[in-house]
């Protein structure tokens, strides 16, 4: 039967899968064993309607892992502010106690096996394998009117696979391989003994090959992949793993991949505008859904009337939790609701950062600066009294909107999980990695990402220059903390940190 719902958002049919899909896990602690309503994962799908649920819950595992709360086990969510806690981006803001609560430790590199963040990453995103897995291995066994439908949804779960994997070996290195639904087993995973990362890149390339080969160059329903996106992690994945693995070969091939996206897709920058602060209002309003620099993105929606928790497996919580907190509000705006100010950017930032890029200002909300008409941002002090852990640095003003009064605490934000500037620099990297000489194009799309930033273009780069531009174009984006693993630079980043920060020694990371 012909689905009338191609031209709708992929995240309006996500909560029906997800209720459907709520039964099913990567490991025990998912499975309701005793919920007499569950679907019989035997006979589970039984038609393309009931597939086509299970396809779209593979796609929301990139954002939920079925918990209700701030750190939901998916990939694209609030847990991107883990990895900015990692990295040399910000630290948590609570001076209410002395690592920081539950994220503070993390910042500081002082969280234990008590502090359960990872652990719900690490489940979270084998959850998205288990769904990518169901998909992949029910497809035979389900008839199809038409059979192309089908191998393009098998091919996106393949993408959704190595998305996965992707993101759980850049974070454990050598992890478990699990290729079958495992239904009858929930506890294989806790049994499968992990295998080398070398493996899992290899399992990777061939999942991004296979969907490559099967998917169409356009989809007709929004947040769901095509062949530019898959050709555009599979550009990454070649890079990292050139790093990551030791294998040079792979830069070229990295090269490659991205140049094909960025010469034959329809992603592009925002075009027609000629400041930064408008080009990157654009690019992030909650309300553009329909963005030509976004690759590929997860989408979040809010239900209608929804206000709290409940929201949480739909909605984005990364405004929440990111953006500062605002007591009074504004005026127009929804009182703490604005956000919950967990986080403070480092002083090495504020201080490496030129005050001549505009990304700076568009991107940090400074001591003393306006937040609106009413309220100004002060680190310790007024509305932020009861936030912010230490003097200096600043709060993160990317992403910022002033919602009016009544809407969820939850935001409809798509988050890129790969744009055109991300991919630029990639490519750039790799042209001169592969070789040891930035070409043109190279250059060229170096010079790209510093003309939308206002910044005047260079006469020549090599990799350090490369990665500075990483770290302000893609600033709280969730990969600073990957750029610095790969490249072998955390300490020196951390260094800096210790350097830099105003009150001494005792919040050095190290």
């Amino acid at each position: 039967m012909k689905r009338k719902m191609k031209t709708m958002r992929l995240e309006k049919i996500i909560v029906v899968a997800a209720i459907v899909l709520v039964v099913f896990g990567a490991c025990s602690e998912y499975l309701n064993v005793e919920d007499a309503t569950k679907v019989d994962p035997n006979t589970f799908p039984a038609d393309e309607e009931e597939f086509f649920q299970l396809f779209v819950g593979a796609y929301s595992g990139l954002s939920t892992g079925n918990y209700n709360g701030p750190w939901p086990g998916g990939m694209y969510n609030g847990n991107q502010l883990l990895l900015g806690y990692l990295s040399d981006e910000v630290h948590r803001t609570d001076n209410s106690d002395p690592d920081g609560g539950y994220s503070g430790n993390i910042s500081s590199l002082r969280y234990t096996a008590e502090n359960d963040a990872f652990a719900r990453l690490y489940k979270g995103l084998y959850t998205g394998v288990f769904r990518a897995n169901m998909v992949i291995n029910k497809a035979p066994s389900v008839d199809f009117t038409n059979v192309s439908e089908r191998d393009v949804m098998v091919a996106e779960a393949k993408f959704l696979r190595a998305l996965n994997y992707f993101n759980l070996t850049l974070l454990w290195g050598d992890v478990p391989m699990l290729l079958e639904e495992d239904v009858d087993n929930p506890n294989k995973l806790a049994n499968n003994p992990p295998i080398s990362a070398e493996e899992v890149y290899a399992q990777i390339v061939s999942d991004l090959e296979d969907a490559i080969a099967v998917l169409p160059t356009s989809q007709e329903m929004e947040g769901r992949v095509d062949v530019w996106g898959a050709k555009a992690i599979l550009a990454k994945v070649y890079l990292f793993g050139a790093d990551e693995l030791g294998k040079s070969e792979w830069y070229a091939l990295a090269e490659t991949e991205a140049k094909e996206v960025l010469d034959g897709s329809p992603y592009g920058m925002n075009t027609g505008i000629t400041s930064l602060y408008d080009n990157y209002q654009q690019m992030f309003d909650l309300a553009n859904h329909s963005q030509q620099e976004y690759i590929f993105a997860v989408n979040h929606y809010h239900t209608n009337g929804a206000t709290g928790w409940g929201d949480n497996d739909y909605g984005s919580t990364y405004d929440l939790i990111v953006l500062p907190w605002l007591n009074p509000a504004p005026t127009g705006g929804n009182g703490d609701r604005t956000g919950w100010g967990w986080q403070h950017v480092y002083q090495s930032v504020v201080e490496e950062w030129s005050d001549t890029d505009p990304r700076k200002d568009y991107s940090l909300f400074i001591e003393g600066e306006a937040l609106s008409a009413d309220v100004t941002y002060h680190s310790t002090t007024g509305h932020h009294a009861d936030r912010a852990a230490r003097e200096g640095g600043g709060s993160v003003q990317k992403f910022w909107q002033t919602l009016p009064t009544g809407k969820p605490v939850f935001v409809p934000r798509d988050w890129p999980v790969i744009r055109v500037a991300d991919l630029m620099l990639i490519h750039a990297e790799a042209d001169l990695m592969a070789d040891g000489n930035l070409s043109a194009a190279g250059l060229a799309n170096i010079n790209a990402v510093r003309t939308r930033a206002e910044l005047s273009p260079l006469a020549s780069a090599d990799r350090e220059d490369i990665l500075q531009e990483r770290r302000w174009e893609l600033f709280m984006e969730g990969h600073r903390w990957f750029d610095l693993m790969r490249t072998k630079t955390a300490e020196t980043a951390f260094d800096q940190i210790a350097a830099l920060d105003p009150e001494g020694e005792d919040f050095d990371k190290l």
